[in-house]
């Protein structure tokens, strides 16, 4: 497992999976470490949780990858789980991100909102302070790629952060793509920089005809 997955990276790229918690890797976890230096925090079925490091703006944050399981029932323990980690590092920059198996209100599914898994979910964001990131793109991130009345569409994937996220990536941003040959979206979070358009120095020899110039200029 180890040898194949690494063969998926580019060189120097580092990996952490979830194959320990479940019969089969279902999280897999990877980073440039000449960009970031990353520490495995906790490790479950349904999660991933990481301390990750900025290694050039010195920025430290946490990152938990979740892969829910299917049924209401079963995503109990993910919740209890995010709970759990909420007292541990819930005071610093932390985002969650990947496939819930659920949704939040009927509004983010076609067909079949179920409320008690629903209500499950947000009663867990509420408890660990955590709110969808604004994404730009697609808002229905799986599909069941039929047409038609069969047709069907959740935003079962997410990027949820919490207050010190937003405070330190204020130019962060999601974008929803196309879903090609997959039934999801790639969610993609970019650390967008703001670039400020340099205005170059611009002299008008008008200026010189007015009576005040040299005064002004001697001012200066």
């Amino acid at each position: 497992m180890a040898c194949s997955t690494a063969r998926c990276f580019p060189i120097g790229w580092q990996f952490v999976h979830n194959l320990v918690s479940f019969p089969g890797a279902r999280i897999i976890f990877g980073w440039d470490s000449s960009l970031f230096s990353v520490s495995l925090i906790s490790c479950s079925n349904q999660l991933i949780t990481l301390s990750v490091e900025d290694l050039f703006e010195h920025k430290s944050f946490f990152v938990t990858v979740v892969y829910g399981l299917n049924l209401a029932r079963e995503r109990l323990s993910l919740w209890n789980d995010l709970r759990s980690l909420f007292p541990v590092i819930g005071s610093s920059a932390w985002t969650l991100l990947g496939d819930f198996i659920v949704v939040r209100r009927p509004s983010e599914r076609m067909v079949g909102f179920d409320m008690s898994a629903a209500s499950d979910f947000n009663s867990c964001l509420e408890d660990i302070n955590m709110q969808h990131m604004l994404t730009k793109g697609y808002w229905y991130t799986w599909t069941n790629k039929q047409g038609g009345a069969g047709s069907n569409k959740s935003r079962l994937d997410k990027v949820l952060v919490n207050d010190h996220w937003l405070e330190l990536f204020r130019d962060a941003e999601v974008v929803g793509h196309a879903p090609g040959v997959s039934d999801h979206c790639a969610l993609v979070l970019s650390f967008v920089h703001k670039r400020f358009r340099v205005v170059p120095f611009r002299f008008y020899n008008f200026w010189m005809n007015n009576g005040g110039f040299k005064d002004l200029l001697a001012l200066s």
